[in-house]
């Protein structure tokens, strides 16, 4: 399962110039990947399209590609937002700001009438305890040896 989180910005520089005739997804496909599109910011769809391409892998139709789109908030590398590069207005990044996923799935959660608040505090307290025990485990680990590059390749 290959995922592009597509952000339409090669660098510093739209994709619309750099490679305005080439979509992401065609080149995986003309590579035999099963390639499919989506809205990267559409909690629910993404799901929807992951879940799906992760059946499809397991059972043996061959690699899946996901070209998801989003919006890059910060700079290529670096904390800071970018317009004072000339290559994003602050308006175009309020316009991606404002289109959050997380917001859009509170939303879609409040018109279902749950508590947006308190699933992502459990959420994000779940996914703490992930990553502190995934650090763990790394840090009690011992390094790998070089041999061990060549486990677990798929051809």
């Amino acid at each position: 399962l290959f995922v592009c989180e597509n952000n339409d910005f090669s660098v510093y520089t739209p994709r619309s110039l750099r490679q305005p005739l080439r979509p992401i997804h065609a080149v995986a496909a003309a590579h035999g990947l099963n390639a499919v599109v989506g809205d990267g910011n559409d909690i629910e769809a993404v799901h929807l399209i992951a879940e799906r391409a992760v059946a499809a892998a397991r059972a043996g139709q061959g690699p899946q590609f996901l070209e998801l789109s989003t919006f890059r908030w910060r700079e290529h590398c670096g904390p800071n937002f970018d317009h004072e590069l000339n290559y994003r207005s602050i308006s175009a990044i309020e316009t991606g700001l404002a289109d959050c996923p997380i917001e859009r799935y509170k939303a879609v959660m409040a018109r279902q009438g749950a508590d947006a608040d308190a699933f992502l505090q459990k959420l994000e307290s779940q996914l703490r305890e992930e990553i502190d025990s995934a650090f763990a485990f790394s840090d009690q680990s011992a390094n790998p040896l070089p041999i061990s590059a060549q486990e677990k390749v798929y051809a």
